[in-house]
């Protein structure tokens, strides 16, 4: 397992800068906002031949003015948690100051915080971007955690300076034991506030993640790993994703593009859906990106303990499959991400779906089917052309693929293959996978 380095400071003093400049790509959203990074992000980076993980953490504000609304006087304490979860998992931090402004008497404090951590840090002098400000460092001495490193995160001035002597502190820390690769990448998606934090929080049984009832509280998107049945899992919880007309330039439109683009690297798409509320023609915009990456995809109804009281699983169940007849092959659970119920059934599925995707059918049985079917439903001739299926084959899995050998593929209407689809959904089980048949002509059109 690679060593840890959490990077930790004030607000807007520049760390989500340096921790993109120093894994050499734009992953933390920044921004001159305060208080843009809310929960830890972490990165695998590597420099001189050494990895290591770096986390970015959210800005250490100690006090809350007595006129903050409850709401926020909450998030800001859950934001205080995620940090000290941070500096606590860490083995080594970088304490990021602003060069510009100098010492400020949160600086002062938050010295106390990671001097009682018990940690090896490293005081990084941020912003330094002329001589004026060099000169200054030096009243940094006064904190009592040695010299500060001058850098610019911006222009990435001295940054492999400061590289080179976080490797040194790295290199007194006994390495850990070699972590393994996730087999499974399971995503959490769905519209702002549903509850995808929260039930990300009750399947690892901690509290990894912040939850607030504030919308948007979610910017980038989390990775947390989990054993479950000799399996090892990455959950990964995203930004909620709004309708694209009420979607903030900015920040959050950053947000909602990587939990979109985090759909393609997942194996298996949980769809929460708030059940109080019902489905919502966002849930099917967000589950038509889940089809069309071609990703495992379970519908999760959250918060079945409020909506219970109203109507039946089997009512709600009506309404859901007369919306969502694209998706009839999806399975459906009732959960409480609150209360825990039926969370666990959501990684049984998730395995379930997984091996489902990797099936693989020979290619003996699959001709059979599809004779089988093309003598039950012949596909209709296309002015004097007649279609004929030659040959068919699976040529892929994770998601199902079939490869068909035919005359001319635009001889056969869209609504054929659905019907192809639905006769191989029939022999075998591909629940919660969606499949995909691709037509290949025999012979190139002149």
């Amino acid at each position: 397992m690679s060593k840890i380095v959490a990077i930790v400071g004030r607000t807007n003093v520049g760390k989500s800068t340096l921790f993109n400049r120093l894994i050499k790509r734009r992953l933390a959203i920044t921004s001159f906002e305060p208080e843009t990074t809310r929960d830890r992000l972490y990165a695998d980076t590597f420099w001189q031949g050494e990895e290591f993980s770096l986390v970015d953490t959210a800005g250490l504000n100690i006090e809350t003015p007595g006129e903050t609304p409850e709401s926020i006087k909450k998030m800001l304490a859950d934001i205080l948690f995620q940090v000290k979860e941070a500096i606590k998992e860490a083995d080594a931090l970088m304490f990021v100051l602003d060069a510009g402004e100098g010492i400020m008497p949160q600086d002062k404090e938050i010295a106390d915080i990671l001097r009682k951590a018990g940690k090896p840090i490293l005081l990084v002098a941020n912003k330094v971007d002329n001589k004026k400000r060099e000169e200054k460092i030096g009243e940094f001495l006064i904190l009592g955690l040695g010299e500060a490193v001058p850098a610019s995160a911006i222009s990435g001035e001295r940054t492999g300076d400061l590289l080179d002597k976080l490797l040194k502190v790295l290199k007194e820390i006994k390495p850990k034991k070699a972590e393994r690769k996730s087999d499974i990448n399971i995503s959490i998606i769905g519209r702002p506030n549903v509850g995808k934090s929260t039930l990300l929080n009750k399947l690892v049984e901690e509290e990894r993640v912040l939850v607030s009832e504030v919308p948007g509280t979610t910017r980038d998107t989390i990775d947390v790993f989990l054993k479950y049945k000799e399996k090892f899992l990455k959950l990964v919880d995203t930004a909620g994703i709004r309708r694209r007309g009420k979607i903030k330039f900015g920040i959050e439109k950053f947000s909602v593009l990587r939990a979109v683009k985090i759909i393609s690297r997942s194996d298996i798409v949980l769809l929460l859906i708030d059940s109080e509320e019902g489905v919502t023609n966002q849930d099917l915009h967000i589950a038509s990106y889940v089809l069309e990456a071609g990703k495992g995809l379970i519908l999760v109804l959250n918060k079945w303990d409020l909506a219970e009281k109203e109507k039946s699983q089997e009512d709600f169940l009506d309404i859901l499959r007369t919306k969502i007849r694209f998706l009839s092959w999806t399975p459906v659970v009732f959960i409480s991400a609150l209360t825990g119920k039926n969370v666990k059934k959501v990684l049984d599925l998730s395995l379930e779906i997984f091996s489902k995707r990797q099936k693989k059918i020979s290619t003996r049985e699959l001709n059979s089917l599809v004779s089988e079917a093309v003598m039950e439903n012949p596909p209709k001739t296309k002015g004097r052309q007649q279609p004929k299926m030659y040959f068919s084959t699976q040529t892929k899995t994770n998601p199902p693929t079939f490869t068909l050998k035919v005359n001319d593929s635009s001889l056969f209407h869209f609504s054929y293959l659905r019907f192809l689809e639905r006769k191989l959904r029939e022999n075998f089980d591909f629940t919660g996978t969606p499949i995909k048949i691709i037509l290949k002509s025999n012979q190139k059109k002149k």
